[in-house]
């Protein structure tokens, strides 16, 4: 089909990135980690607001709020033109004494935008962009509640034009809430809090902060859970934008009325001092300037979110009645660094420069390599979800909420461990401390080798599993045996433990670590372990593919860190049984290999799902992707592995080209399983059968990135495109959720539909696998490293038709920019940045697909410093 005989067809060029006088659904995200943030709409305007710790309950104030916006007035001395910048007010009626803007580009890469503004009459030029600093590891500067923007104006004719800007916000504080099911948790559910009463605004004027500050009169104990939706909002500009400019301030004005004084104002004179209103929740200032002809101007804005209570507890609906709080204030990691919101305002303005170009570094990087623009942008939007499922409290330890905000049953889940295997990618490699702190939770938390599932809960408790879907649900899971959660706890862990050279890390989780093993041998049916797995929609069984091959993985995984603790005479780990314990492992993973193979290998070239069950599974090769994404190499034999992935990307991608949704026909996505014959398996859980049911994420790294392991590049790669262009062609490009959809509007099947509900039914929500993207560079290279060996794996898989490439790879302790060129046989190292203590490289394993290798040892050890070069000759 062509993209105009889709239901569902945006105005987006993929050529450029630009969405084009199109409203997605959701906004592009701004806002430091575990700070909530809130969206920028893609044809202007503000909204989705989760600043109140409310990522489960953005009502009405919050997703909409109808005072948040930007404008403009123009007047060159006989006429005057003003808009609203915004395409139109997504909550309903625009306010009637204004016009909004009527065209605009927009192009968003996290964490950068920019939008233009375009329309009859507009005599300026004016354009905005934006960004949210975010600097890998520098978790200070990236976990700011602060979204920086600019507005860009350009007087394109010869005459002198006065020009202003208006900047208002609608005080949203007191308005917020938590999630989840009231029924099956009458008294965890959710809470609502939707009062702006004391709420008022204040002027904001030091010598280098201009503007407004919005408070509150609300206050609550220091145990109420009340409290989290308190605090202060800072809109203002920095004393070098007002050079040879002026300030006028609305401290109040009614955002409610459908013809506000204050926008008469501002259209008649661009002064708003005298517009305050008696009642009104919103306030607003306007920067005024002259533009010469030919001039250009640039006004720096900021909004700040001060929030710092985030307390939460137990039995909060039961609480909430009785007025009996014990709550727990986590707080935020940026009270660690600043007392109040004004130090953190200067911080900015004074710092704003330096934070624009360290946040910059990474995406040039990846906007200089060799890889097709369209991948670049898909690997840069991918990061949304860091930024807007993250809680990061006081004390830095990182928690992910599954998806927000995510109707389902449990609310704002963290963890959650099995989902992470495949999430990992952009935290572990860019914040490796918090990443590591994330992991050490998931020890703390399990008991006797079991792994929970989650590990706290952003409404109710963190680092804790006695939360809403923190363990097993028998009656959901048809068991409480959850086999991928100590398996995927264990590869993360491994590879950290590996590529960083962290042996305090592995002495402090190898004893946990032998207990989930043993926990695993408990649930061996025929060597293969039997439980639930991330697939819990559905109960796999006998013989699951996916458990059987990421087994393997984990077993090569303890024998390889075995190992080192066995050369390590300095280990303060003693483990007298670790000689036996190898063997074991050893043993086990012969036995495993052998069972998978003889039960699940059919002899027209697939891995059957389990036993008795003939069909193509779309993770089926998840432990070989996670093997050699953690560098331990392939784990299942490359030819079968490469066969099933022909099989794959013919049932589950060729056999799918359209998808019939409630919206009418739709781009397709991946199957989650097919039969041989290329029909869709629906997934079947007490008695409901559920169709087009598949998290495409997980398919993204088990499958598309897998095959790009296995030498198919091509393949790999379009899967990825298939499953980003649906979202970007079809209006949701940052909240594609956890089934690649768009809220419950578009479900395919009325079961799902009631599973992920949505209050209004446009949205998804944002799912925490996005990330996901960031393994494709050491798919594309092979590279990846071994502290231990000091060894440097390198296995290009150039691009068909292409016999160069230039791409970089990501690692915790250094990036690399490869350059590779298959006529000469040689590779290029470049070291673009180094972090900690420089990492060493002795030779070179050079390494093909299906696992072989040779190495090749460099003239001398090259140190891993900023600008070091090595070339090979392969």
């Amino acid at each position: 089909m062509k993209s105009k005989d889709f239901a569902q067809d945006v105005p987006y060029d993929e050529s450029t990135g630009i969405i084009q006088d199109y409203c997605t659904s959701r906004g592009f995200p701004m806002g430091g980690l575990g700070t909530g943030g809130f969206s920028i709409f893609t044809d202007g305007g503000m909204g989705m607001f989760r600043t109140n710790h409310n990522w489960f309950k953005t009502i009405g104030k919050t997703r909409y709020p109808r005072g948040s916006f930007f404008a403009i007035r123009c007047n060159d001395g006989q006429n005057t033109v003003a808009r609203i910048l915004r395409g139109r007010y997504r909550g309903g009626r625009e306010f009637a004494n204004i016009e909004n803007i009527a065209h605009t580009s927009f192009k968003g890469e996290v964490p950068f935008f920019e939008l233009k503004f375009e329309g009859p009459g507009l005599t300026v030029e004016t354009s905005l962009s934006g960004f949210t600093s975010l600097i890998p590891h520098n978790v200070k500067d990236s976990s700011l509640p602060v979204a920086f923007f600019k507005i860009m104006l350009h007087n394109p004719s010869d005459k002198n034009l006065n020009v202003s800007i208006m900047a208002s916000f609608e005080n949203i504080l007191g308005i917020g809430g938590s999630g989840s099911s009231a029924v099956m948790f009458p008294l965890d559910g959710p809470v609502t809090y939707n009062s702006t009463r004391k709420n008022y605004a204040e002027g904001l004027s030091e010598d280098t902060v201009k503007g407004l500050i919005f408070k509150t009169g609300q206050r609550y104990g220091e145990k109420n859970p009340r409290r989290r939706v308190t605090g202060e909002y800072l809109l203002f500009t920095d004393s070098e934008s007002l050079e040879g400019g002026s300030v006028s301030c609305c401290t109040r004005w009614n955002s409610r009325k459908n013809s506000p004084r204050v926008l008469d104002d501002f259209i008649a004179t661009g002064d708003v001092s005298g517009s305050r209103e008696s009642r009104g929740n919103s306030g607003a200032f306007t920067m005024n300037c002259s533009l010469a002809g030919g001039q250009k101007r640039e006004i720096n804005l900021y909004l700040l979110w001060w929030t710092p209570y985030h307390v939460i507890e137990k039995k909060q609906r039961l609480r909430k009645l009785t007025g009996q709080h014990h709550g727990t204030d986590y707080g935020h990691y940026y009270c660690n660094f600043f007392s109040e919101p004004l130090d953190l305002a200067r911080y900015c303005t004074a710092n704003r420069q330096r934070l624009e170009k360290e946040t910059a570094e990474l995406p040039k990087i990846i906007h200089d390599s060799s890889i097709p623009y369209w991948l670049k942008r898909y690997v840069l939007n991918s990061t949304d979800s860091i930024l807007i499922n993250s809680v990061l409290p006081e004390d830095g330890t990182l928690y992910t909420m599954e998806a927000v905000p995510w109707g389902w049953l449990f609310g704002a889940l963290t963890g959650t461990i099995d989902q992470r295997m495949a999430s990992h990618p952009y935290s572990y490699t860019f914040f490796t401390g918090i990443d590591r702190k994330e992991l050490l939770s998931f020890y703390t938390l399990s008991v006797a080798g079991r792994v929970p599932h989650g590990n706290g809960h952003a409404d109710i408790a963190l680092g804790s599993h006695d939360v809403p879907y923190g363990n097993p649900i028998k009656s959901f899971n048809k068991t409480e045996d959850w086999t991928d959660l100590p398996q995927s706890l264990i590869m993360q862990t491994g590879k950290m433990v590996l590529q960083t050279g962290d042996i305090t890390l592995l002495e402090q989780c190898w004893p946990s670590m032998v207990q989930m093993m043993q926990f695993l041998d408990s649930c061996l049916e025929r060597n293969i372990p039997e439980g639930i797995t991330t697939y819990d929609y559905m109960h796999y069984h006998p013989a699951f593919v996916y458990t059987a091959m990421l087994h393997c993985a984990t077993l090569k995984m303890m024998i390889e860190l075995g190992r080192l603790l066995e050369g390590n005479e300095n280990s303060v780990s003693v483990d007298h049984e670790l000689a036996h314990r190898l063997e074991e492992y050893a043993e086990q993973l012969q036995e495993t290999e052998k069972s998978y193979m003889e039960i699940l290998w059919d002899v027209r070239g697939f891995f059957r799902t389990c036993d008795g069950r003939d069909t193509v599974f779309t993770a089926s090769l998840a432990g070989d992707w996670i093997s050699r994404y953690a560098g331990l190499g392939p784990v299942v034999d490359y030819e079968k592995a490469l066969s099933h992935s022909r099989w794959q990307s013919k049932l589950l991608v060729d056999a799918y080209p359209v998808m019939d949704s409630r919206a009418g026909l739709t781009r397709p996505l991946v199957h989650r399983e097919a039969d041989p014959d290329g029909n869709q398996m629906p997934a079947v859980n007490n008695g409901f059968k559920m169709w087009h049911v598949n998290n495409p994420w997980q398919s993204i790294g088990y499958q598309a990135i897998e095959a790009i392991f296995l030498g198919r590049v091509t393949e790999g790669l379009d899967l990825i495109k298939r499953i980003w262009d649906k979202g970007w062609y079809e209006g949701y490009p940052w909240d594609m959720d956890h089934w690649g959809m768009r809220g419950r509007k578009y479900m395919t099947h009325p079961v799902l539909w009631l599973w992920d509900k949505d209050h209004h039914g446009e949205q998804g929500h944002v799912y925490m696998t996005h990330p996901v993207m960031w393994s494709v560079f050491a798919a594309l290279t092979g590279v990846t490293y071994n502290a231990f060996s000091r060894s440097l794996t390198f296995s290009p898989r150039p691009i068909p038709g292409e016999d160069t490439f230039r791409i970089p790879v990501f690692l915790p302790g250094f990036w690399l920019m490869v350059e590779y060129n298959e006529e000469k046989g040689t590779g290029d190292f470049h070291v673009l940045k180094s972090f900690g203590e420089p990492m060493v490289v002795e030779y070179i394993q050079y390494q093909q697909p299906d696992g072989s290798s040779r190495d090749i040892r460099l003239p001398e050890p090259v140190t891993l410093r900023t600008n070091a070069r090595f070339p090979v000759q392969l």
